[in-house]
């Protein structure tokens, strides 16, 4: 498959990402889905389960039982959030959160409510990288994203393969931040990038989900809050432990590395 091919594939499946977390508790259907995607149904649904290992009404169900345990945990009644939810009655919605979280409805309630962060210290051992400037992809990273893993696949490293950073301190605009994706010993070069390395020794390891990226002072507040530590100079890093592109914005999830002294 073409490079051109890769990244267009790349960014009708985020189009259709951005539709189901928009619409989520709306009438969601294929023709609508494949509309987002410039395709036939026939070949949506094959060209998104390829793609990501499940339907897209696989994923929607999924999303939203995901949204309902949130709304659960924030003081709705069962019944309203089945019915916010798509679901026609309490007990059809009952039986699919139990499916998928193990537990009753009405329990969910009695389990802590989980934190969008944890954190820790690690060794941070220096690694070789491909890079692509954000700021050489206009405003949006994605783009940066897109450019850089298409190259590896065409090059035929599979997305199984793929451990994908970005450097980011002083903002998107700055020339050092860049798109980075892992150099894999044995693996064809990826044309058209440049290598780089990312920095080493002791960070703060915060794991973030959401959509929303922490700032930089907030790492900070973190680091300060729960090792007594206070940052070193360098770069914050990010590994992304999902691929942002391909899932749900609430549901992003990624490692931001604070250099500590």
């Amino acid at each position: 498959m073409s490079l051109r091919h890769i990244i267009e594939r790349r960014r009708r499946l985020r189009r259709v990402m951005d539709y189901i977390e928009q619409h989520l508790f709306g009438h969601i259907t294929l023709a609508a889905l494949a509309d987002e995607a410039c395709l036939s149904r026939f070949h949506f649904a094959r060209f998104y389960l390829e793609a990501l290992g499940e339907t897209p009404l696989a994923i929607v169900r999924r999303l939203r039982l995901a949204r309902a345990q949130a709304l659960l945990l924030d003081g709705a009644d069962v019944t309203s959030t089945a019915i916010s939810c798509g679901y026609g009655s309490p007990q059809t919605f009952a039986r699919a959160f139990h499916r998928e979280f193990g537990l009753a409805p009405s329990r969910t309630r009695e389990q802590p409510p989980p934190l969008n962060y944890h954190v820790r210290i690690a060794e941070l051992p220096a690694r070789r990288v491909y890079q692509l400037p954000f700021a050489d992809f206009g405003a949006s990273p994605a783009n940066a994203f897109d450019h850089l893993l298409a190259r590896a696949e065409t090059q035929g490293l599979e997305r199984a393969a793929w451990t994908v950073w970005s450097q980011v301190d002083a903002g998107l605009a700055d020339a050092a931040s860049a798109a980075c994706l892992e150099l894999v010993d044995g693996q064809a070069p990826v044309r058209g990038v440049r290598e780089g390395l990312l920095g080493g020794g002791k960070h703060l390891v915060v794991r973030w989900r959401g959509s929303e990226r922490p700032a930089p002072s907030r790492l900070r507040e973190l680091a300060a809050l729960h090792t007594g530590l206070a940052a070193a100079p360098g770069r914050i890093l990010c590994h992304y432990v999902n691929d942002p592109v391909f899932t749900a914005p609430h549901q992003h999830l990624a490692d931001f590395y604070l250099p500590l002294k």
